[in-house]
Order: C-alpha cells, then structure tokens, then sequence
C-alpha cells in the first residue's frame, strides 16, 4: 500500500465553545487568521495584561473614595469590553449576548484555554530508562611511542 501525506493528518482537533443553552461554535486557531488578525489578537492580548495589572494595583488601594471607587469601575468595564473583544476575534460567531452572560472569571479563564489550546506543543525525545546514549570521547594516541 503507498504511504500518503494528507493534510487531514496535520489539522489539530478542531475547537469548540459550547455555552449554557448548548450551542456549540467554532474557535478559530492562530494559523486560521490573516496577519491583520494575528495582530490584533497579539495587541487584545497585551491590553488585556496591561489592564490585569492596573486592576491589581487599584485593588491595593486601601482608601476607599469616589475617585478610587470610579477608576476602578472605569478600568473594569475597560477589561471587560477588551476580553469581549478577544472573544469575539476568536470566536466570530458566538453572540454579545453570550458574552455578556459569561462572568469576569469566565471569560479569563476561556483566554487561559485557548492560549494553552494553541501554544506550540513541543515534543521531547523519549528519554526511557536504559534508552539513553552514551558517549565516551575519543582518545587519540600518542605520538610520543
């Protein structure tokens, strides 16, 4: 029988997010998107961690006022709508409503999965007891007889 190579062989599982009322949707992986794309998947990325951070440091405010209290919600909602965004990039089809439905954590945690779900996975070689190759240097002789 000849050996074939498809490119069925190649394509990873496909990525589906399902939400609470059961409808299933295509998420899309990196090599499926245009430069554009990529890029503002990378920058949605990076507003996300920059936002992340400014969250977490008026969070450690312990002054609890308007101003803080305002900056907070605007920073919040600020997260919110970049995460909304990811989402939406990666999952084209899924609606706002499902969005709006899904919880901060939710949300974040949908990013963290698909971040590991489309990282390059490197493989190791096998290392099993006994399997390992040893070397010894070569010694070259003397001249001096």
């Amino acid at each position: 029988m000849p050996k074939e190579f498809t490119l069925l062989n190649l394509a990873p599982e496909p990525l589906v997010f399902s939400d609470y009322d059961g409808n299933k949707y295509d998420v899309l992986r990196p090599n499926q998107f245009g430069l554009r794309s990529l890029a503002i998947i990378d920058r949605l990325q990076t507003q996300i961690a920059a936002h992340q951070a400014v969250l977490a440091a008026l969070a450690d405010v312990e002054v609890e006022d308007d101003e803080h209290e305002t900056e907070y919600e605007h920073a919040n909602q600020q997260f919110e709508k970049l995460l909304n965004s990811f989402i939406k990039a990666v999952v084209p089809k899924v609606t706002t409503k499902v969005c709006q439905h899904m919880s901060l954590v939710e949300k974040l945690q949908f990013m963290n999965w698909w971040r590991e779900e489309t990282a390059p996975k490197v493989k190791a070689p096998e290392t099993a007891a006994g399997t390992t190759l040893v070397t010894k240097p070569i010694r070259k002789k003397s001249s001096r007889g």
